[in-house]
């Protein structure tokens, strides 16, 4: 198979392979971005801490989405919610990105099943950075709800991206102990240039780990969490 060229946006990307196999195996090695058919078919967790700017990171996969003409869907608790002028400004069409506030963790996972099941949505982004690890530790069986989530994701060529807290003393792992998360990454600003971003990818079951970036597109200044 040819590699993927370095041209193509999302929508092109996705419409080039049948299937996630034909993705994965046109990936270039050694690429420096980290776009929304990167993401397809896989459960993506990322880490965020006190100078997280996970949020502009997911505007920009958001709009990568939208401009393929597929739909993202955000899941948010009452603790966490966007201010809505920032992700406008970030590039984000409102009114194409539907956003629930849902009480807690579980609730955000029964919503993202059924969302997922439907084949509508090519992005669903849950907001976990209130959880607790009480409220992980409640579910016995979030392997069987991720397993689940990911034969989704698998099926519609969806992405699920979940916005996690920073587990304490944890070096290189995920709030989510579980081996079905196949992609693990922190996003921060570019210390050398504050016009980009800066992801370390901590884990990846297809590239490896590995440092990336991207432009920061609109919004406010500290833009983050």
């Amino acid at each position: 198979m040819k590699p993927l060229p370095h041209n193509l946006t999302a929508a092109q990307t996705l419409q080039q392979f049948q299937t996630l196999a034909d993705l994965d195996r046109a990936r270039r090695p050694g690429q420096q971005r980290l776009d929304w058919p990167d993401l397809v078919g896989r459960l993506v967790e990322v880490v965020g801490g006190a100078r997280s700017m996970w949020l502009a990171w997911l505007a920009q996969v958001t709009t990568q989405v939208q401009a393929a003409g597929d739909v993202a869907v955000w899941l948010q608790t009452y603790e966490s919610t966007p201010f809505p002028p920032d992700l406008a400004r970030a590039g984000v069409a409102l009114d194409r990105l539907p956003m629930l506030r849902l009480a807690d963790f579980q609730a955000q996972l029964r919503a993202a099943d059924v969302l997922l099941r439907s084949g509508a949505f090519g992005l669903c982004a849950i907001d976990a950075t209130a959880a607790t690890q009480r409220a992980l530790d409640a579910s016995r069986s979030l392997d069987n709800a991720l397993g689940r989530l990911l034969g989704l994701c698998q099926k519609h060529a969806a992405a699920l991206v979940f916005l996690t807290p920073e587990p304490p003393q944890q070096e290189n792992q995920g709030f989510l102990q579980t081996s079905l998360v196949s992609l693990r990454l922190t996003v921060a600003r570019d210390r050398q240039d504050p016009r980009r971003l800066q992801l370390d990818v901590k884990k990846d079951k297809r590239l490896g780990p590995a440092t990336l970036r991207a432009e920061v597109s609109g919004g406010p200044d500290g833009f983050q969490l």
